[in-house]
């Protein structure tokens, strides 16, 4: 907690894209992955709910079939830090500047169309990490955990809507 306390994160300006709302109704979505255990698939999972998808082990009719399926390839959250020793050494006090790629790469199957593609999510985010974190998070350019995680939603849901408007296209 402390360290997810002491991070902040520069998103990336926003794209000329509006912001893609929330499905208006749930689309049920199976989730499978190298660890169904692990803890990359846990959020996605998440990040999945979080815009809308019933995950298939969790629909209520179980007569009707899952419309998608995702099939994990790659995690979450890779840290491209410099050492960061002396941050460490000074419990915080000297910050230390890296990045993180938070996102996914994932394989949608869509069973309507027979399609499957391939959908990369993954964008480095600036991040700096230590008590100067906190000085940073009142502003507008800069968010803690929650943002990120919202941030990254976000790109998922543009990134799957995308997807299946061109599934649907061809």
């Amino acid at each position: 907690m402390l360290v997810s306390g002491c991070a902040a994160y520069k998103l990336p300006p926003p794209d000329s894209q509006s912001n893609v709302g929330l499905l208006e109704t749930a689309s049920t979505i199976a989730v499978s992955g190298k660890d169904p255990t692990s803890y990359e698939l846990a959020n996605f999972e998440a990040s999945l709910r979080a815009i809308g998808y019933l995950i298939a082990e969790e629909k209520t009719d179980d007569s009707s079939p899952a419309e998608l399926s995702v099939t994990l390839l790659s995690g979450y959250d890779d840290r491209c830090f410099a050492e960061p020793m002396l941050t460490v050494l000074t419990v915080g006090v000297v910050p230390s500047k890296g990045c993180v790629i938070p996102g996914y790469i994932f394989e949608l199957h869509d069973s309507a169309s027979g399609t499957t593609i391939e959908i990369d999510t993954r964008e480095e985010v600036t991040m700096l990490w230590g008590w100067a974190a906190l000085l940073l998070l009142p502003s507008r350019n800069w968010v803690g955990e929650k943002g990120l995680q919202d941030y990254e939603a976000n790109k998922l849901n543009r990134a799957l809507s995308s997807a299946l408007e061109t599934a649907t296209v061809q």
